[in-house]
């Protein structure tokens, strides 16, 4: 849903209907036995695309539409994108930012942790700093 409001976003912000930006993967396949034990950056960088006429439709459609091919794109998340981009015309101009979803725990949030957990967190504090960052905080309940 973020990712569709964001290339909309771009798009309208551009005039443009073919948007692509990167979007940050954890690269761990799950078909991998025991990736959940190995140790190691494993994220990777890849290519999202709303191209033309990609909106056509309801918000709805098009978040499935971009959902889906989240999906299917799953089995190349360890493809370099240095390899992906040589594969373009635009080469390193493919993509200018990054879209990245960081879900972690918010500091003010860690106090309600459940004491039957396995691991407590505690003392915890963040900071981040980019070029040009905007940060959306959001919290969801189930």
């Amino acid at each position: 849903v973020i990712q569709t409001a964001w290339g909309l976003l771009l798009g309208n912000y551009n005039n443009t209907d073919d948007v692509v930006f990167g979007a940050v993967v954890s690269g761990r396949p799950a078909e991998i036995d025991g990736v959940e034990n190995m140790v190691g950056l494993f994220i990777n960088t890849l290519p999202v695309r709303l191209g033309p006429n990609e909106n056509a439709g309801t918000f709805i459609e098009t978040v499935q539409r971009l959902q889906q091919r989240a999906l299917d794109s799953e089995k190349y998340d360890y493809t370099s994108l240095a390899e992906v981009q040589a594969q373009t015309a635009l080469k390193q101009n493919l993509i200018d930012h990054l879209f990245v979803f960081q879900n972690y725990p918010e500091v003010n949030d860690i106090s309600g942790q459940s004491e039957n957990q396995d691991f407590q967190i505690s003392n915890t504090q963040m900071f981040e700093h980019t070029n040009y960052s905007l940060s959306v905080t959001m919290h969801v309940q189930a």
